[in-house]
């Protein structure tokens, strides 16, 4: 198969590799993820300050990256075609990065918080002692499942919400911090919880793994159902209705 075949050139070398529009969107996905990481930190256990900050973070990336601010997000986005190999690989760096920047600004601007500080810090998540390891994944792929099919139904799917989105998304960040605060923290977001253990040292009570396992398999789950519900996409436009990836060429084609 020679190397600029189409299914090389997307798989391998797509031109968002050459396009400064996908150097654009990973800024703003790393600055996006900086800013919720830093803001969301000190908004303790208020769901209501997290879904804001969430959303108001969307709308200020949507029109550049998609707004996604999340691996999860863009692990889903990437099972069902909506985004190429590249383009996640980009995406799900530039999360993790700006994740553990902005706690990092944390550990520079505010006094009494410093490296290695578990579990009182405002980087880590306090899983309730009740719950069992099972229990505890359960809840974060449920959580996560239900952000995700969310995002698919109002910013991915035809014909979606349009502006509406990141507010839907943003109320959902919301009623899943309420309904799962007090059980896991509600993280749903794996660049959190990687940002909290590299900055923070967060054990999560020796089972951070269970976190990041329960968040991808939510994504994978919210990817096959949603796919299944408002259809898959091969990377390309399929008519009027169809919602456009930010970074799709004007001709229509995925970059």
């Amino acid at each position: 198969m020679a190397w600029d075949s189409g299914f090389m050139r997307d798989v391998f070398v797509p031109r968002d590799a050459r396009n400064a529009r996908l150097l654009r969107a990973g800024y703003a996905e790393f600055l996006g993820t900086l800013l919720f990481q830093f803001l969301v930190g000190f908004t303790g256990t208020d769901p209501l300050a997290s879904g804001l900050s969430y959303g108001i973070l969307i709308y200020s990336t949507q029109q550049v990256s998609g707004g996604h601010l999340n691996p999860a997000i863009t692990l889903a986005a990437t099972l069902s075609g909506h985004f190429n190999y590249v383009t996640s690989i980009v995406y799900i760096i530039a999360q993790i990065v700006g994740a553990a920047i902005g706690a990092m600004l944390q550990v520079a601007l505010v006094p009494g918080i410093h490296w290695g500080q578990q579990p009182a810090s405002p980087g880590c998540y306090d899983p309730n002692p009740a719950l069992t390891g099972v229990e505890t994944w359960a809840w974060e792929t449920i959580l996560t499942f239900v952000l995700i099919y969310v995002v698919y139904a109002t910013a991915i799917a035809s014909p979606g919400h349009g502006s509406l989105s990141p507010l839907a998304i943003g109320l959902t960040v919301y009623v899943g911090a309420v309904a799962g605060g007090n059980w896991t923290g509600a993280s749903m977001n794996p660049a959190r919880v990687i940002a909290g253990l590299i900055v923070y040292g967060c054990n999560l009570h020796g089972i951070w793994w269970i976190y990041l396992l329960g968040q991808i398999v939510g994504a994978i789950l919210a990817a096959v159902v949603a796919g299944s519900i408002f259809g898959w996409s091969n990377g390309h436009t399929g008519g009027e209705g169809d919602r456009r990836d930010p970074l799709l060429t004007r001709e229509g084609e995925n970059v």
